[in-house]
């Protein structure tokens, strides 16, 4: 039985399925201003601001691609990284650097952004001199606050009943049972790899137990990818981790110059090694 403001329920069981949202920052006019300039998906909302000025908020993987990626559309952009550098890799965070349409500014922090129905005023603080900088849009134009500072699970419901790591996820096994008897959860909420294919299969696996199956969620074998130039995506075990277990491995290299799918897009740079 479920207990709920809304009154009780009897069910076989409960699958959580919360997801996870974007972390705010904090600054005034943050939540006021929440899509009407102030966005967290460079891909969803970039679009709407071509040609006018973007900010971006963050320091890591996220902060520096995205900002790449939102050139394609801005007029000019301006990443405002609270510590005194990005936390990236370098290679990731260079591209930013180098890039002729950004501007880095560290060690500073947003204050406030306003505007009606959209944005024309930010003011943003450097933490170590305390020198205050404002930019108004002209003219009636607006410009665009790009969040990148990584993402919240949503487990408010479930935080005094439900074990949880310590970054708030709820810790799951690879049947995706929680601590508690009867209670499942699958996708983001869990902090597992976090793509749609995975969170479909952890929703089949919680489905099938919940009806008395015995199916298993691997972690391990999620093809995955991490977006750099060129890409890096794996599957399986690294040679390090099957070194650990005591696996005897071979490897054998195939160069992308023999795909056809990667000398069709002019992208032959790289290889696969096969484990």
């Amino acid at each position: 039985t479920v207990h709920t403001n809304r009154g009780d329920f009897n069910c076989l069981g409960i699958l959580i399925a919360t997801g996870a949202h974007p972390r705010t920052v904090g600054f005034k006019g943050e939540e006021e201003h929440k899509g009407q300039g102030v966005a967290y998906c460079a891909t969803c909302d970039g679009e709407f601001f071509t040609d006018k000025e973007i900010f971006v908020v963050g320091g890591g993987f996220a902060a520096a691609e995205e900002s790449v990626f939102l050139t394609k559309f801005a007029k000019h952009v301006t990443i405002l990284i609270r510590k005194d550098d990005f936390s990236c890799a370098a290679s990731v965070a260079d591209k930013a650097k180098k890039h002729e349409k950004i501007t880095v500014i560290t060690n500073t922090v947003i204050e406030e952004v306003s505007g009606e129905n959209s944005l024309d005023y930010i003011r943003y603080k450097n933490t170590k001199t305390d020198e205050i900088k404002e930019y108004r849009a002209e003219n009636g134009d607006f410009f665009g606050v790009f969040v990148f500072v990584g993402y919240s699970p949503d487990t408010k419901l479930v935080k005094d009943i439900i074990e949880l790591n310590e970054h708030g996820y709820i810790i799951t096994d690879t049947e995706q049972k929680t601590n508690i008897n009867g209670i499942y959860a699958a996708g983001d909420v869990t902090g597992l790899m976090q793509l749609a294919h995975a969170a479909t299969r952890q929703g089949e696996v919680a489905a099938a137990n919940l009806l008395g199956g015995t199916a298993v969620y691997h972690n391990d074998r999620v093809p995955r990818a991490i977006y750099t130039s060129p890409e890096i995506a794996s599957v399986g075990l690294t040679r390090i981790q099957a070194a650990e277990k005591g696996l005897t491995v071979k490897t054998k290299k195939a160069f992308l110059l023999a795909n056809g799918r990667a000398v069709a897009q002019d992208q032959t740079d790289g290889f696969f090694e096969l484990l």
